[in-house]
């Protein structure tokens, strides 16, 4: 069968990340990471889309000491009868082409970490499936196996309120309480905007690198500008538009075949789009 979930080892990730900024907020999840990192206990991630939630999983799990590897699954992404098989694996014989006996996720993660993205759509035939792993530390197997220990910490993160969730029902409570024992909420970008600076100076350093040019920067005019927009798509938007205007300044005119060279000026006003100006994009008084 066809992976399904995206299995991500920590040595994949890469270097080690950090949570920019030094807003109370940001400060805040700072000690509360600190905190974290003498357990295992699951938790839940919220906040609204392109806020950093996968980020602050694996930020969460480098702070442990020890920590084995670090896996993500995408529960959205996966079709709803899939989901037991990626998850928990399945034994020889279950169904026709399962010629031997195959490990899931959470078995193959144990010792580290597995961060559930989208955890909310989780399917119901397999709450209790789920629960059994958080309160026992044991897994089956789809078509049955004796119960496998494991010793996993699991993430769940989701952009919709939870509390919402459960309240018309989409989300078991049961499922949720065994989930979140401990929670975190990352607020919106709009809601943190002394942090934009610090973001945009990283995201302008990190492009240069991508595109083997000097680190050139960006004025105070720019920067204010950021800072006066709401930013709907929050952390990842504001990336996305850094990178467009750094990528379109050293864009070939039509028709150039010659080499543009480095533009050593900083990302200015004129290098941003123009809806980043326009007075419908700037927040209420």
């Amino acid at each position: 069968m066809k992976d399904m979930a995206t299995h991500r080892p920590e040595e994949s990730v890469g270097r080690v990340e950090k949570l920019l900024g030094s807003s109370p907020a940001i400060r805040a999840i700072r000690r509360k990471i600190a905190r974290l990192a003498r357990l295992d206990t699951p938790l839940v991630i919220t906040g609204e889309g392109g806020t950093g939630k996968s980020l602050l999983a694996r930020i969460i799990h480098q702070a442990r000491a020890g920590a084995g590897g670090y896996f993500e699954a995408d529960i959205a992404a996966i079709s709803e009868e899939y989901v037991g098989l990626e998850m928990f694996g399945l034994e020889r014989g279950t169904i026709s082409w399962a010629k031997k006996s195959r490990p899931g996720l959470l078995e193959l993660a144990h010792g580290g970490t597995v961060c559930l993205r989208n955890f909310d759509v989780w399917p119901r035939y397999l709450e209790l499936a789920l629960m059994r792993v958080l309160r026992e530390g044991v897994i089956v197997r789809m078509g049955g196996s004796p119960p496998i220990p494991v010793r996993v910490r699991i993430i769940g993160i989701t952009s919709i309120d939870p509390t919402t969730l459960m309240k018309i029902g989409a989300l078991s409570r049961d499922l949720f309480r065994a989930l979140a024992v401990d929670r975190v909420h990352l607020p919106p970008l709009r809601e943190r905007r002394d942090d934009i600076p610090v973001l945009a100076r990283h995201f302008v350093s990190r492009f240069a690198a991508s595109f083997r040019e000097p680190d050139v920067g960006i004025t105070e005019a720019a920067l204010s500008l950021l800072c006066a927009y709401p930013w709907p798509g929050n952390i990842r938007e504001l990336a996305n538009e850094l990178e467009r205007a750094f990528a379109l300044r050293h864009w070939p005119p039509p028709r150039e075949r010659r080499p543009v060279p480095p533009d050593p000026r900083p990302i200015d006003v004129a290098d941003l789009p123009p809806h980043l100006a326009a007075p419908s994009s700037r927040p209420e008084a």
